[in-house]
């Protein structure tokens, strides 16, 4: 199964932080060099920068699950493979947002002896993804916490009592 985060979405957030690193880039061009605005202004351009180019790799990324493993591949980014018999964890979490818990965002985190992987709910699949990776996870005994078992049932994927 391939699945990558919602374009739409990506492109949003990539020209949002695109016009900020634009204004904070024209304003600090606009002051003396070297002077207390221009250094106060660099730290933000950097971070628009940041922002607008991590836009940029998720709208080019892609996650493929297979019975081996989890495949992320990022564009001109190295890809970068997690085996299910290198995982040792995962961690499912959900945080709920506003005050009456209508809307939440979820992510789940692989943990691996070759590294980590964090995938969010802004992927199509998501839940299909974080399904295969909560069956081969049972299916080669990894603990997993009582939290993310919780979690996990709030998302539909497993029964809360399981063990």
């Amino acid at each position: 199964m391939k699945t990558r985060w919602h374009r739409r979405i990506i492109l949003l957030e990539a020209a949002r932080s695109g016009a900020a690193l634009l204004a904070a880039g024209f304003l600090s061009l606009l002051q003396p060099l070297l002077s207390p605005w221009q250094l106060l202004l660099l730290p933000l351009v950097v971070l628009f920068a940041v922002s607008f180019l991590s836009c940029i790799v998720r709208a080019v990324s892609e996650i493929s699950v297979d019975e081996e493993g989890i495949l992320l591949t990022r564009g001109f980014v190295p890809a970068r493979r997690l085996d299910w018999s290198d995982v040792t964890s995962i961690e499912v979490r959900i945080f709920p947002l506003g005050r009456y818990r209508k809307a939440t965002l979820a992510d789940f985190k692989v943990r691996g002896r070759s590294g980590d992987m964090l995938i969010d709910d802004g992927l199509e699949g998501f839940r299909d993804v974080l399904d295969q990776a909560w069956r081969e996870a049972r299916a080669r005994g990894i603990d997993v916490s009582d939290l993310s078992r919780t979690n996990l049932a709030a998302l539909g994927l497993a029964p809360s009592q399981e063990r």
